[in-house]
């Protein structure tokens, strides 16, 4: 077959793996497994082949929308799930799943985060006061003091609380920490998160996962922390010198966090 007409055939009958992806939503009304099935069907008289299944009020009612029904990772959940898996399977479509880490009122990172309070991500943060004779921070209530700087010099912290007495016109900082959603980057926790969810789609799924189920989709991750319980260890022994002693340029220069603590 000559180039034009393979391409003519190519736009006459895409094949299904080019088949537009649309969001499946699962919430509104109960799932009932003959709608599922007729529903699919009818994606597939419209020429779409994948779907993306994505539940929208996961954990109970959100968004304005009534809480799902069966819940989300439910065991009556997971039997919808993997009946349409089978019907996908016998009509050709392929499946992708939702991983709820993003948009989503699953709450999977506070669940893991309640049960496994060193997955807290946080926040890195700074008091500053400026002005002469005694000059006091002290470190506000959920905070963890991390360091303190006058004017560039490294100054003791007792007890969440840093004094300085100066004679000219100076700045005192204090940097302290604060619990704030998930830390992605622990890796445990990451490894937590992932098994949370992924690792349950993988052990349910079986065979199908890579065949009807052929992908996850993620979106609107959150933010990910400014700082972590390992990032300053971890930034002495690969840079050699502590990023404790040199908080004041993160706040100062306008330049990418990381570019910042590289510039030393």
């Amino acid at each position: 077959m000559a180039l034009p007409e393979r391409l003519a055939s190519v736009l006459t009958d895409p094949p299904r793996a080019f088949s537009p992806v649309p969001l499946w939503w699962w919430s509104g009304e109960p799932l009932d497994p003959a709608r599922l099935r007729w529903q699919l069907e009818r994606f597939v008289e419209g020429g779409v082949y994948q779907l993306v299944v994505l539940n929208l009020a996961p954990a109970g009612t959100d968004h304005g929308c009534d809480a799902d029904d069966p819940p989300f990772f439910s065991e009556r959940w997971w039997e919808s799930f993997l009946g349409v898996c089978d019907d996908a399977a016998s009509l050709g479509v392929s499946l992708w799943f939702y991983d709820q880490l993003g948009f989503s009122g699953a709450d999977i990172q506070a669940r893991l985060v309640a049960r496994q309070p060193a997955f807290a991500g946080r926040r890195l943060q700074r008091l500053t006061v400026s002005g002469t004779g005694q000059l006091v921070l002290r470190c506000p209530a959920g905070g963890r003091a991390i360091s303190a700087v006058l004017d560039g010099e490294v100054v003791p912290v007792v007890d969440g609380q840093v004094e300085c007495s100066v004679v000219t016109e100076s700045r005192l900082s204090l940097f302290y920490e604060t619990d704030h959603g998930f830390d992605y980057l622990s890796p445990a926790a990451c490894a937590a998160l992932l098994d949370q969810v992924h690792g349950e789609f993988e052990r349910r799924l079986g065979d199908r996962l890579g065949q009807v189920v052929v992908g996850s989709f993620q979106d609107e991750l959150p933010s990910v922390p400014t700082w972590s319980a390992e990032f300053a260890e971890l930034f002495l022994a690969r840079y050699g010198y502590d990023v404790r002693d040199r908080m004041d340029p993160l706040w100062e220069l306008d330049v990418p966090a990381g570019a910042r603590l590289r510039q030393g």
